[in-house]
């Protein structure tokens, strides 16, 4: 498995680009997640509880994905409230790459990893929503720069929405910028991942992705030791 999480990471961000078309994910529809807040313990754990309530009674995938929201929305409103650790990677295996990971605790457990990575295709981000060890919401934003003298960016963000392993909702935004323009992607509209929901495929990829990123971070090795190991 370690031996292939490289793999993982090239291909989530190398050709994550180009199955744009297949997936459409975002958080919210008519509101894209903002950035950071955090929860301090006592408050956090009350409203952690009062969601796994309301996410118990929910029966629809609609009620499922109005209960992943709010615990979104409760990591993010509380960021800056929990313990952050972090863990800085860099590695020339297959693909150089620099990057860093942060994670955001409540107690021992992690609520929220991101892993910002820089290749040489471009700029990625993802970030991991946890509750009790397990991915229930996935963020991504990679960023492909074309290999010319005024290079275009194509940037690709994906949300998805997880349930026991698999993915219920997802939406996409995807943007070519021009050689120069300013990347923003707050004006572009998201767009269903039909293709992506309910795919198998897709959510192993990505939960074992989420687990081995984690599993890294937890870890006292290299990128190259964990990633490039038996």
């Amino acid at each position: 498995m370690r031996k292939e999480k490289f793999n993982l990471l090239a291909m989530n961000n190398i050709s994550s680009y180009f199955i744009l078309i297949h997936c459409s994910l975002c958080l919210l529809i008519a509101c894209t997640p903002t950035e950071s807040t955090s929860p301090n313990t006592t408050s956090t754990t009350t409203k952690t509880d009062n969601t796994k309530m309301e996410e118990a009674k929910a029966n629809t995938v609609e009620e499922k994905v109005a209960a992943i929201r709010n615990l979104y929305k409760n990591i993010q409103d509380n960021l800056g409230k929990y313990t952050n650790k972090h863990k800085s990677y860099a590695s020339d295996l297959e693909v150089p790459i620099v990057g860093e990971l942060t994670a955001f605790m409540d107690g021992s457990r992690i609520v929220k990893l991101v892993d910002k990575a820089e290749e040489d295709h471009g700029p990625s981000v993802n970030e991991y929503f946890f509750i009790n060890s397990k991915l229930f919401f996935l963020f991504s934003q990679v960023t492909t720069v074309e290999m010319t003298e005024k290079p275009n960016s194509h940037v690709r963000e994906l949300r998805l929405y997880f349930d026991e392993g698999q993915i219920i909702d997802a939406l996409v935004k995807t943007k070519t910028f021009k050689h120069g323009e300013t990347i923003d992607m707050s004006t572009v509209a998201n767009e269903k991942g039909t293709s992506l929901i309910g795919a198998e495929e897709e959510a192993e990829y990505y939960t074992q992705l989420a687990s081995e990123t984690l599993e890294f971070f937890e870890s006292k090795e290299s990128f190259d030791e964990f990633y490039g190991g038996e």
